[in-house]
């Protein structure tokens, strides 16, 4: 960009992403673009891109600035910019050197595992057994509808706490000393053998 903030190159890398030829681009500022996608852009991505503008516009540098974009084939593409301004020996303002890289698969990936978890998370609620996760300090993390109904807590009350509060008093020197030792082996998981009661 040039001390106008009008596109003077870009790569043709960032063509190749975006779809855009470079005559859409070079000459334009990025408000220009921006206006003309305005319409296409969610209220959240309007917000993020006029953050970048008042950046622009007060000659700051921004690091890993993510925006979504709509390609000229009408897909949406996330791309993570980066700009330095760019300063004369006497101090003018000559534009902005940047760089950008397309991050749209990894964007999917991570909202994939998003509604992957939320799904998970969703059968734990609901399941009619108690399940039950604690942190590496024994704070309870998680908490299910089929715990809440054999413990008689609500999530709520116990989430955050010692595993501890569920254990009678008399077994929780036993159970602690349990827990340590797995802890402290190298052991990733270890099976039940035995299913029984639950005492209170």
């Amino acid at each position: 960009m040039n001390s106008e903030l009008r596109f003077t190159r870009v790569g043709g890398r960032y063509l190749e992403i975006t779809g855009q030829p470079a005559e859409n681009l070079i000459g334009r500022t990025r408000r220009e673009i921006y206006e003309q996608t305005r319409q296409d852009l969610s209220d959240l991505d309007a917000e993020l891109l006029e953050a970048n503008l008042r950046a622009l516009d007060s000659r700051q540098p921004f690091r890993d600035f993510e925006v979504n974009w709509l390609r000229a084939d009408g897909s949406k593409g996330t791309f993570l910019n980066s700009g330095k301004p760019v300063f004369g020996d006497d101090g003018a303002f000559k534009g902005y050197r940047g760089t950008g890289r397309d991050i749209t698969d990894l964007k999917k990936v991570e909202e994939a595992l998003r509604a992957s978890e939320a799904r998970l998370a969703g059968m734990i609620s609901i399941a009619p057994e108690a399940i039950i996760a604690v942190n590496e300090k024994f704070r309870i993390s998680i908490f299910n509808q089929g715990a809440e109904k054999i413990f008689g807590y609500q999530a709520s009350e116990v989430l955050g706490q010692p595993l501890d509060l569920l254990v009678p008093a008399r077994f929780r020197n036993r159970h602690r000393s349990h827990m340590d030792e797995f802890q402290n082996s190298p052991e990733e998981s270890r099976s039940m053998t035995e299913r029984g009661g639950i005492t209170g």
